[in-house]
């Protein structure tokens, strides 16, 4: 499923999805994140569907990953 493509679904949920994600990485896994690191799962929203997310740092390349504040703390 692709925003404004094939299977419909709002920004809000594909947001909540990426945020969902993110917040469980950084808390496994916080500051610095090198080359060659990857790591994806998958989310369901409510529905019947569901949405694959990933994050990878390319090779050459590295960021740090910190704690991401959801709207409702």
């Amino acid at each position: 499923m692709c925003y404004n493509s094939g299977q419909t679904s709002s920004y809000g949920k594909i947001e909540a999805a990426a945020e969902s994600f993110y917040r469980n990485l950084s808390d496994d896994k916080r500051g610095p994140v090198f080359s060659n690191f990857y790591k994806e799962a998958k989310k369901t929203p409510p529905g019947n569907y569901h949405l694959i997310v990933a994050f990878e740092v390319f090779k050459g390349s590295a960021t740090a990953l910190n704690r991401v504040m959801s709207r409702e703390e």
